[in-house]
């Protein structure tokens, strides 16, 4: 392990390069190793174990998983997972967790060696007993090779099977994305939303980010202020705005903070000096959670040039926004029903926060449902549930712990439709701090329900026929009775 911590070994990006990158620029499919590779995992327990309800960390050939206390919080004490002894040296270093390109229902690390221009990139897929560079359909890829820039950090989008990395502190803010499954890249010198925010213009962000299930990245600028920025790459050009100021501990780390991690509301992050720290999202006030190499913490046998250090750390996506500690769901209890049928439908709020939610609401506009009938019915596991029948607008109000869910259920009867097979969809609002907020397109706020007319009506007209063709049958079954009864042949 080199004596200089990770930040001395940084490169800073010369201002040729700087401005060669202020603009987008779109990279090829990434180039891989020649030949697959293939490494053995070295580990206390083979196969590795990789999920998404922990936080992991990168040493330098080992990844440790840190274990949670009964309330599922991170805690500092960790046990290595997985261990290649025989891949390049730091393959580990740039690390992200997430869904497996190869297994939808797998979670896999995608990981790099660290201050590199352009590094193959590795795959550790839980279950695994290897450490492989065939990150998707036996594809090798490596990070773009971009002059003069060397990359920190991971995180994958798995939602959309992307790896996020990015320049670390350095004022050059450069971040690049990598699709998993083409290898296609793209690399943007990300500038901030607002032109005066001289933060983000002359600070630098630490070597690691974090993904919400909008595609957002977050990062953390230090050197003029400790931020949590997102960044906005919805629009042709990526855009940095400020969310909170990041006080406490953590501030007083400075560069020295390496990994960035999220966990049940919490942001997590990691120093050099191998201390762990949990951080409000809302507030920004951060405390320490205890240090990963302190006696008795950490469990397993890294390698030895490992040294214990916490170059980096990863976490499954953020299920929305940071800010949004309030998680809001709506789903009903069939998705089709006939004019006449009952549909209930259920509402979840979850406090996904660790502070109390004193103010935690929700609408529901009944106008929505096609005249569907509201039954008086609505109950609330906590809280209270109201219906104004003039807007036809059913409204939850609460407060919430750290962690508690409030259920919330109504019936409503389908009208018959104008037409057969009508949709209705239903969208339920919340506050601006959930995930339902208004103009939000999450479709955990939207329940729909296919309404049919049943039975259908036939006409007079169209019966006539039937019943003049069911008629001649008739008299003729009689007539035919009657001969057999007179003993006549057929």
């Amino acid at each position: 392990m080199p004596s200089t911590p990770r930040a001395a070994t940084r490169r800073t990006t010369s201002r040729a390069a700087l401005g060669a990158l202020c603009a987008t620029v779109l990279l090829a499919a990434g180039g891989g190793a020649a030949t697959a590779a293939d490494y053995p995992v070295t580990a206390d327990k083979v196969p590795a174990e990789i999920d998404c309800d922990h936080l992991y960390f990168a040493h330098r050939k080992s990844v440790s998983r840190l274990e949670n206390d009964a309330n599922g919080n991170a805690t500092a004490i960790n046990r290595v997972v997985a261990r290649g002894d025989s891949v390049p040296q730091d393959w580990a270093g740039n690390l992200s967790v997430g869904t497996d390109p190869d297994a939808p229902g797998r979670a896999a690390i995608v990981s790099a060696q660290w201050n590199r221009h352009s590094a193959t990139l590795y795959k550790v897929a839980d279950g695994s007993a290897n450490v492989t560079d065939q990150i998707f359909s036996g594809k090798s890829y490596s990070a773009p090779n971009v002059p003069g820039v060397t990359w920190g950090g991971y995180a994958m989008d798995s939602r959309r099977q992307l790896l996020w990395g990015g320049q670390n502190l350095t004022a050059a803010k450069n971040v690049f994305r990598l699709d998993l499954k083409t290898g296609r890249t793209e690399v943007q010198n990300v500038q901030p939303a607002d032109p005066t925010d001289t933060v983000w213009k002359h600070g630098a962000f630490i070597p690691d980010f974090l993904v919400d299930h909008e595609g957002g990245i977050y990062a953390m600028s230090v050197r003029g202020g400790s931020y949590l920025y997102r960044i906005d790459t919805s629009g042709k050009e990526w855009k940095a705005t400020r969310v909170v100021q990041v006080t406490g501990p953590v501030a007083g780390e400075g560069g020295n903070i390496y990994g960035m991690a999220w966990l049940r509301g919490s942001i997590y992050m990691g120093s050099g000096g191998k201390n762990l720290y949990r951080v409000d999202p809302r507030t920004g006030q951060s405390q320490l959670v205890g240090n990963v190499a302190a006696a008795g913490n950490q469990q397993g046998s890294v390698h030895p040039s490992d040294g214990g250090w916490l170059l980096d750390m990863a976490s499954c996506d953020v299920t929305s926004d940071l800010t949004k500690t309030l998680k809001v769901s709506k789903s009903a209890d069939r998705q089709a029903v006939e004019a006449g049928g009952r549909i209930t439908y259920t509402v979840k709020v979850k406090n996904e926060g660790n502070s109390p939610n004193p103010q935690a609401s929700f609408t529901d506009d009944l106008s929505t449902l096609g005249g569907a009938v509201y039954n008086d019915d609505a109950t609330a596991s906590a809280g209270s549930v109201s219906v104004d029948r003039e807007t036809s607008r059913l409204t939850w109000n609460g407060s919430l712990q750290p962690g508690q869910e409030v259920t919330v259920t109504f019936s409503v009867t389908a009208n018959d439709p104008e037409g057969d097979n009508v949709t209705l969809a239903n969208t339920v609002t919340s506050t601006e701090d959930s995930n339902c907020g208004a103009g939000s397109e999450d479709p955990g706020c939207t329940s729909t329900v296919t309404v049919s007319r049943g039975i259908p009506l036939v006409s007079a007209e169209a019966v006539a026929p039937a019943l003049g063709s069911l008629a001649a049958a008739s008299a003729l079954g009689a007539f035919l009775v009657r001969r057999r009864r007179q003993g006549a042949e057929l």
